[in-house]
């Protein structure tokens, strides 16, 4: 697995680095053609196998390498949706249908799960899917959908039944070309090189064949899981963004005529601090994901991981000659996705730890 990794370095710097304005479809197509898009696949389905510790190497070898966090985004994507979605709820006839074809890089999918203005919380989606003669009639709209404008298909959340109040939330393998589907454009405002967009769906029918897990309980097993395994991930991506911006702090101070004070000094002392450690955080991250899954430990992590990637962040922005550029900004917004509600998980957490610690 080291061989895709170094691979992938070689890739960052000889495709992406040089590219100006890159094309995502364009760029993921060079992708398959050297074997990146099957990491964390498994082996009997095409992939190269390996899980998310060596998802989470790669995206770090994209943004260090390549610097432009849209297509290490885009690209991490791809692989994150492949392996935990597909590879991990689909069926046997589903995983020999897709994940050949992930594997390759001759398909990709994308998660639809968020709606416009009230984002993913249970409460308020509204995308239905009733059935009618053993088949789904999905009704609604979705947004923020990463790579959504260039997918072959959706892995898309409706409400299948409800119980008073409470809803019952079910996964559909949905195919762009599915009559009624319809695509809304969409620009987030950053990560300009990995395409977003939302969906209209209109009276559009699939089989029970497309329910992709259990029915009734996609909430709880994909939709639930799904952002902190994001997290994870991406604390590579991150990590090699930052690696990416130090190197250049460092050859700007460098510079000749170039003064370095004593607290200058000690700031690239204390970013050199941080980093090494985000670094072995990173890695630990992503083998808790790998081998115990979500649990209090890797949100434990995760949450140290971003807070310690701000205050990088925030000293380099201090130093002289700092230029954040589209390329910091992604990297800092990245660090700051889902904030508020990481710092609630964090609060529940230390009201478990509490109430555990007086029985």
């Amino acid at each position: 697995m080291n061989d895709k990794i170094e691979i992938a370095k070689q890739f960052a710097a000889a495709e992406i680095a040089p590219a100006v304005n890159p094309d995502f479809p364009s760029i993921f197509r060079k992708a398959a053609a050297a074997g990146l898009c099957g990491i964390g696949l498994p082996v009997e389905y095409g992939g190269t196998g390996g899980g998310y510790p060596e998802i989470t190497a790669f995206a770090r070898e994209l943004t260090r390498h390549g610097g432009d966090a849209g297509i290490a985004f885009s690209l991490m994507y791809h692989l994150v949706v492949s392996r935990f979605m597909i590879s991990g709820f689909g069926s046997a006839a589903q995983k020999e249908a897709l994940l050949p074809d992930l594997a390759a890089g001759r398909k990709t999918a994308c998660f639809a799960v968020s709606e416009p203005g009230v984002g993913a919380h249970p409460k308020h989606i509204k995308a239905t899917a009733a059935c009618t003669n053993g088949d789904f009639i999905l009704e609604g709209e979705k947004s923020y959908l990463s790579n959504g404008p260039v997918v072959d298909f959706y892995i898309l959340i409706a409400i299948t039944a409800r119980d008073g109040d409470k809803k019952q939330f079910t996964a559909f393998l949905t195919d762009r070309n599915l009559p009624g589907l319809t695509l809304t454009p969409l620009d987030v405002g950053w990560l300009k090189s990995s395409p977003h967009c939302g969906l209209r769906l209109e009276g559009c029918r699939v089989p029970a064949s497309a329910i992709l897990g259990q029915p009734g309980t996609a909430y709880r097993d994909i939709v639930m899981p799904f952002r902190p395994l994001e997290d994870a991930v991406g604390t590579g991506l991150i990590t090699g963004g930052l690696e990416r911006i130090f190197a250049a702090q460092l050859k700007t101070l460098g510079a000749p005529g170039t003064a370095a004070a004593e607290n200058l000094q000690e700031k690239i002392g204390r970013m050199y601090s941080i980093l090494t450690a985000l670094k072995t955080v990173s890695r630990q991250a992503a083998l808790v994901l790998e081998l115990s899954g979500i649990n209090r430990e890797l949100e434990g992590l995760c949450f140290w991981y971003r807070e310690m990637a701000r205050e990088f962040i925030a000293i380099a922005a201090s130093l002289p000659g700092y230029g954040e550029g589209d390329f910091g900004r992604d990297i800092r917004k990245i660090v700051d996705l889902g904030k508020n509600v990481s710092f609630l998980r964090q609060a529940k957490t230390g009201g478990l730890l509490i109430k555990e610690g007086l029985k």
